[in-house]
């Protein structure tokens, strides 16, 4: 886990720590100043979307490494969005990387790592409980909503917005956008030399990860 989860007075504080992994855990290590740079960059994100209409669960920042986020019903799939072909689910589909897909791909998981977050079906996620279909549309619509507005900021920052992984959940009966942005749940390029921005740094061992996070916060906070 890249961020601790405190109950305080109804809400929750996401701590994020200074910490990363990868491949399911077998890599791992402690980066200086991670949390302080995903919580900063995760509070603009979801700031961003705010004012653009998105509901979330964001509150405020508490301080460097922490925000105050209403606590939600969450809802266990993952929804990822691919706008440009990367990482290696594209070797079995015959994509180049780098390769700009003709529309985004959307791919439902649930969220288990006993199972290693199978790709679901819409039947299959109705048939197991984990969502209704008309909550399960309203995710989809409102997750290619948040893609094209993080694509259009991100592009603003000179950064490409290869793909990205969003999480819901229920409040107050209303669907909102949940747990963290960050280049741990987005994969970012730049936009010139496509160098990558993300925790792909780590994984590849492409140099000091909090570079490429310091980058796109530096980067987001230009454009604010």
């Amino acid at each position: 886990m890249s961020k601790h989860v405190i109950r305080e007075d109804g809400n929750l504080i996401l701590k994020f720590k200074d910490e990363v992994s990868a491949f399911n855990g077998l890599k791992k290590a402690k980066i200086k100043n991670k949390g302080r740079l995903s919580n900063h960059i995760s509070a603009i994100l979801f700031k961003h979307l705010e004012s653009n209409g998105i509901p979330t669960h964001f509150i405020e920042l508490v301080d460097d490494t922490s925000q105050s986020v209403h606590d939600v019903e969450m809802i266990p799939l993952e929804i990822i969005i691919r706008n440009i072909a990367a990482g290696p689910w594209l070797e079995s589909l015959g994509f180049a990387e780098g390769a700009l897909l003709q529309e985004p791909i959307i791919e439902l998981c649930f969220k288990s790592n006993k199972l290693s977050d199978p790709i679901l079906h819409d039947s299959h996620i109705v048939a197991m409980g984990l969502s209704d279909q008309k909550t399960l549309d309203e995710i989809k619509a409102m997750s290619m909503v948040i893609n094209s507005s993080l694509i259009d900021l991100f592009d603003q920052a000179s950064i490409k917005l290869v793909d990205i992984k969003l999480e819901f959940g229920i409040f107050k009966h209303k669907l909102v956008l949940a747990d963290s942005l960050s280049p741990d749940t987005l994969r970012l390029w730049d936009k010139e030399t496509n160098a990558h921005l993300d925790k792909d740094v780590f994984r590849k061992d492409l140099g000091k990860l909090d570079k490429a996070y310091e980058t796109v916060l530096k980067r987001l906070e230009a454009i604010q």
